[in-house]
């Protein structure tokens, strides 16, 4: 998948990627382009003090982790991606439906990996 820059313009082009790999899943899904802004907004948020130039090559994998009871007999899926910073903006960079990796724990939902840039202004605010 070409990366996809997360903006009003390519709001139907994104929803119809999500849509081509969620299929028929209900749970756990990408639903509509409003939700997946409050999710780039929620990284945003997290990421407040740190200089967007700083930012440059930031990666996040999202997945809607959920905790589940040992009782549960299915094994659970959800939606995953990826984003990467680039040029100013947040872009989709993959979109896949998989195994929730994190059904014994109720962790944060995604991972970010801080490029180098990002990790001194970190420093630098803390410092």
């Amino acid at each position: 998948m070409k990366p996809i820059i997360i903006n009003d313009r390519n709001a139907e082009r994104i929803m119809k990627e999500f849509s081509d790999i969620q299929g028929k899943a209900t749970a756990r899904t990408v639903d509509s382009f409003e939700q997946l802004l409050k999710i780039v907004k929620e990284i945003d948020v997290r990421l407040y003090g740190i200089p967007k130039a700083a930012l440059e090559g930031t990666s996040v994998i999202y997945n809607f982790s959920q905790q589940f009871p040992n009782s549960y007999k299915f094994t659970p899926e959800s939606t995953h991606f990826s984003l990467l910073y680039s040029k100013g903006s947040w872009r989709i960079t993959t979109i896949s439906r998989g195994f929730c990796p994190n059904r014994y724990n109720n962790g944060y939902p995604y991972a970010l990996k801080l490029s180098d840039s990002a990790k001194d202004a970190v420093l630098k605010l803390y410092t």
